[in-house]
């Protein structure tokens, strides 16, 4: 009984390991939409937000950049195409650019991040109420890259969770 509880044990802590790793990648790479209301906050009141009401003591400017730089790599990351492929794609048309090949656009979210505040009421918070909110009020075409930004966001660990269970 103790070799094969041990096995199990083993085999289920190297399984929540390797899940746990996998969350940590989907955090860096989107974990900059879940405090969407702090975001959109931080964005929009770029001259009333003072250095003491940040928690990491940086300034707006270093917020702001941070936000563009991962809306950049949110872009990168949901390129269709491989590296190779585009500087093939790039170099034979060069009016083509990564942005042609990707699901979202890395500046336009940016702007549309620092737009949302404007629209969305103070109650509405997390990233699915945001969602919610847009598809509610018809937003989709305003704010398109949100849209689509959060959907993804909201789906990928549903993916990964069904998968793993219809083994």
């Amino acid at each position: 009984h103790i070799d094969f509880f041990n096995v199990i044990m083993g085999q289920c802590l190297m399984s929540l390991n390797g899940r746990f790793s996998q969350l940590q990648v989907f955090k860096e790479r989107f974990g900059f939409l879940f405090n969407i209301r702090q975001l959109s906050v931080s964005c929009s009141n770029s001259d009333n937000v003072s250095v003491s009401d940040l928690n990491d003591n940086v300034s707006v400017s270093d917020m702001n950049d941070n936000l563009h730089s991962q809306c950049q790599l949110l872009q990168s990351l949901l390129c269709k195409l491989n590296v190779s492929t585009v500087d093939l794609v790039v170099s034979e048309s060069p009016q083509l650019s990564n942005s042609a090949n990707s699901d979202i656009d890395g500046t336009s979210l940016f702007d549309e991040l620092h737009t949302l505040p404007n629209i969305q009421p103070e109650t509405v918070n997390s990233p699915l109420e945001v969602l919610r909110y847009i598809h509610a009020t018809r937003l989709q075409e305003c704010v398109p890259n949100v849209s689509t930004a959060l959907r993804i966001l909201l789906t990928v660990p549903i993916t990964v969770a069904s998968g793993e269970r219809s083994f």
